[in-house]
């Protein structure tokens, strides 16, 4: 596990904010397959609900990772893994269960995503988007983000 940086503090607004990490720093997903198989592979993302500790949650939607543009590989005979335009972490089925979302992996049998590989997402490509009313002023908001990967290829 490991620890996202956070967002700071922000100001609340009558309008939408979109607001960005400003860490300075890339945020690095190593994907290692020596199986040798070409099998594929996928790495999701889910987040549960943005939340204060007193219990007030924002409706989800709010957390966003946008495509990389930066993929640095060892596969001698690999390509790259698919990586998605854009995700939501925090999105939730209609019963408010959290639902996983496809952020990076590799199609079976044509030697994508072999080896290993660093996915790098800059503080530009993470966001955390507020509609006005969503959230209580002077409040702290932390969220569980799990990633996973599967041995189940891309389609």
């Amino acid at each position: 596990m490991c620890r996202m940086p956070d967002f700071g503090t922000q100001t609340l607004s009558s309008q939408i904010q979109d607001y960005t990490l400003n860490s300075g720093t890339n945020h690095t997903l190593t994907v290692t397959d020596n199986r040798g198989t070409g099998a594929g592979w996928e790495v999701t993302v889910q987040a549960d609900k943005l939340h204060t500790a007193s219990g007030k949650m924002l409706d989800g939607g709010n957390i966003i990772i946008d495509q990389t543009q930066n993929i640095n590989g060892n596969g001698s005979v690999a390509t790259a893994p698919d990586v998605a335009e854009s995700i939501t972490a925090d999105t939730f089925d209609i019963n408010g269960n959290p639902v996983p979302a496809e952020i990076v992996g590799a199609k079976a049998d044509n030697h994508q995503g072999m080896g290993t590989w660093d996915i790098n997402w800059a503080d530009s490509n993470i966001h955390l988007k507020i509609n006005p009313g969503e959230a209580y002023s002077g409040q702290a908001y932390t969220a569980t983000i799990t990633w996973t990967l599967n041995d189940t290829p891309l389609q």
